[in-house]
């Protein structure tokens, strides 16, 4: 008798992560011409001996220290040959130190819990098309991706939220693999300035577009790819900065783009 089909498949690889980035961030503002930064149109090239570097009041120096522990489950059930699903929940702990060199600016730490859930639905109507939908949620630190510092304003900020949901075809034929995602991404604890010039969390936006794309393979021209994208996005909650920009257009997304890449075999 043959061996009865799976329909668990738990995530194989490491469920557990950790980590660890000590950084050294120090600027300094360079002047020339006596601290005026002018030269004359008729003698425009400055020498290099000419310019002096200093420290200026908002120059960064200071000694990071970013650490991080996750943990990680994922299975995907498989209840019939047409039907999947694929679930996962992760627990980040993220502890961020920021000990500022500069004279009289205290020591600044932030530490968040943040739980990130996914799950996803399959469809195969048939062999070689599939359908499948998602929501995923992740987070961005308000110290920002380089984890370069903190103030006393950031350092009392939750992290900045993203929430994702796509849906989107799936058909390969003859080497060719055609897709077209719709999605929609909802960020919140976006950062913007009161009326009094501080810094707080406020407003919401959400983005809605649509991403076919396609890509080829064979083994004497390589591989070739082409995607377009269209996306909408607008402010669904008036923030402090915009008190009544809410469900407006967000004007600084970019509307479209396209492009393509190919990679040709070497011999």
């Amino acid at each position: 008798m043959g061996e009865p089909p799976r329909r668990h498949r738990p995530d194989p690889a490491g469920r557990v992560r950790a980590g660890r980035q000590n950084s050294r961030n120090l600027r300094q503002t360079g002047t020339f011409a006596a601290g005026g930064n002018i030269a004359p149109l008729s003698d425009p090239t400055v020498e290099r001996s000419g310019i002096v570097y200093v420290p200026s009041g908002s120059d960064a120096n200071n000694r990071t220290k970013a650490s991080v522990a996750a943990i990680y489950v994922q299975d995907q059930i498989r209840f019939s040959p047409m039907f999947e699903l694929v679930a996962g929940l992760r627990f980040d702990s993220f502890n961020l130190s920021v000990n500022d060199q500069r004279p009289g600016v205290p020591t600044f730490d932030r530490r968040d819990s943040l739980w990130s859930p996914r799950l996803g639905l399959i469809f195969k109507p048939q062999q070689n098309l599939s359908l499948y939908t998602s929501y995923s949620r992740s987070y961005l630190p308000q110290s920002g991706e380089q984890f370069s510092g903190l103030s006393p304003t950031t350092e009392a900020l939750k992290p900045e939220r993203f929430d994702t949901t796509k849906s989107a075809p799936s058909e390969p034929i003859e080497g060719l693999l055609a897709t077209a995602a719709l999605y929609q991404l909802d960020r919140a604890n976006s950062q913007a300035k009161d009326i009094d010039d501080r810094i707080v969390l406020t407003g919401e936006q959400r983005s809605r577009g649509l991403e076919p794309g396609s890509s080829a393979a064979s083994a004497r021209a390589g591989r070739s790819s082409a995607g377009y994208s269209w996306q909408k996005a607008k402010l669904t909650q008036a923030s402090t900065a915009a008190p009544k920009a809410a469900k407006s257009r967000w004007s600084r997304a970019t509307a479209s783009r396209c492009g393509t890449a190919t990679r040709c075999p070497t011999r």
